[in-house]
């Protein structure tokens, strides 16, 4: 008998939740939808929103993540928050796989720069009366390696400071 009354008690919380929760979408049940309409975004569709009593009734996660937005549920309620901006150099300088890539990258460079400067050398060295004419290039391969050279010592730093 316990089991009975357990069993219809179950049975009543559950049909009043229902009834409840119903309440709320009530005036859209029943409705006819009277047609579709595409939402574009820059000319692109984006989704289709249903047309019911003269009112449109649009994708919201759709619409708010094309326009920026990180759409969320809670409580009943849609939550729009604007995404966090993360450039791409700000999650490059947050990882240090990417980073340590950048690094041996420069390294790399470096070396090509330091082979260009030895060709010129080897070349000035065959011909000296050509030298004033390697100058520009040998001060523009200089320049690169210092540069190559600093952010090779930032990127060491970001590194750093992960660990």
């Amino acid at each position: 008998m316990k089991k009975y009354v357990a069993g219809f008690l179950a049975g009543a919380v559950f049909v009043l939740s229902a009834s409840a929760f119903a309440d709320d979408i009530k005036s859209l049940v029943g409705k006819k939808i009277q047609g579709e309409a595409v939402v574009e975004l820059k000319g692109q569709a984006l989704d289709t929103a249903i047309i019911v009593d003269g009112k449109s009734y649009a994708p919201v996660r759709s619409i708010g993540e094309a326009a920026g937005y990180e759409v969320s549920m809670q409580d009943k309620k849609i939550i729009m928050d604007k995404k966090p901006v993360v450039s791409g150099r700000d999650a490059i300088s947050k990882d240090p796989v990417k980073l340590k890539e950048i690094i041996e990258s420069h390294k790399e460079s470096i070396a090509r720069e330091e082979a260009r400067l030895e060709s010129y050398n080897k070349i000035i060295e065959q011909r000296p009366n050509e030298a004033e004419a390697y100058q520009p290039a040998i001060e523009h391969a200089k320049s690169n390696i210092q540069m190559y050279k600093e952010w090779i010592a930032e990127r060491e730093a970001q590194l750093a400071a992960l660990k």
